[in-house]
């Protein structure tokens, strides 16, 4: 058997408070969502005892109809739970942060998404597709 050397990124983060020498979280692994809408939806579907497939479309269902239960004028629907509306903005609300990447340091600012990845993508193909 033949083994495959594969890159992995380690992430370590600090929230505020924390003192320097304790990052508040360390990952490693192949890709990662760290803050923002990827990593609050994984957190929502690792809270279902059995994530499925279908816990993917429930998570996202809700988390949309929440989010437009807050907007323009369904916002004032009294049939809409609040909690409906928490879980939308929760799931799909950006995540403070002041990153750094390879020496180089982005003002704080408000992040949709934090991704990090050692995975090389090739979308190439050198065999004709069948």
């Amino acid at each position: 058997m033949s083994l495959t050397e594969l890159d992995t990124v380690e992430v370590v983060g600090h929230r505020p408070g924390d003192p320097d020498d304790a990052p508040s979280f360390r990952r490693i692994g192949f890709a990662a969502a760290i803050g923002g809408v990827g990593q609050r939806f994984f957190s929502k579907y690792y809270q279902a005892k059995n994530p499925t497939h279908w816990t993917i479309l429930g998570v996202s269902l809700k988390a949309a109809a929440g989010q437009l239960a807050s907007l323009g004028p369904l916002r004032g629907l009294p049939l809409v739970p609040q909690s409906l509306r928490d879980y939308g903005r929760f799931v799909l609300s950006g995540t403070p942060a002041v990153v750094t990447a390879e020496g180089r340091v982005f003002p704080e600012q408000r992040f949709q998404g934090l991704h990090v990845s050692a995975l090389d993508i090739d979308f190439v193909t050198t065999q004709p597709l069948r």
